[in-house]
């Protein structure tokens, strides 16, 4: 499966339970309805990156518009993990 880093600017208003449900997924390591795997999240004060498994971009994108998070499809990237 595919591996992509997004960023996007932090949300400090983030409501706990949507919170908690983002914290019950990395968990979990269940996907979600896209396919999106949530694999690790960085929190800056600024941006925050999300690590994830997806089919493909496109996933990545409309996963994080189900949770109030808008990305731009530059703001996503491929990436692999060296051994």
């Amino acid at each position: 499966m595919p591996r992509y880093l997004d960023r996007h600017p932090t949300n400090p208003n983030m409501p706990p339970e949507l919170v908690a449900e983002i914290i019950e997924r990395l968990r979990s390591g269940r996907a979600d309805e896209f396919g999106e795997k949530g694999l690790k999240v960085f929190i800056g004060t600024e941006e925050t990156y999300c690590y994830t498994e997806a089919p493909s971009p496109e996933a990545v994108l409309l996963s994080h518009a189900a949770l109030g998070i808008t990305l731009a499809p530059e703001d996503v990237i491929e990436v692999q993990v060296l051994p």
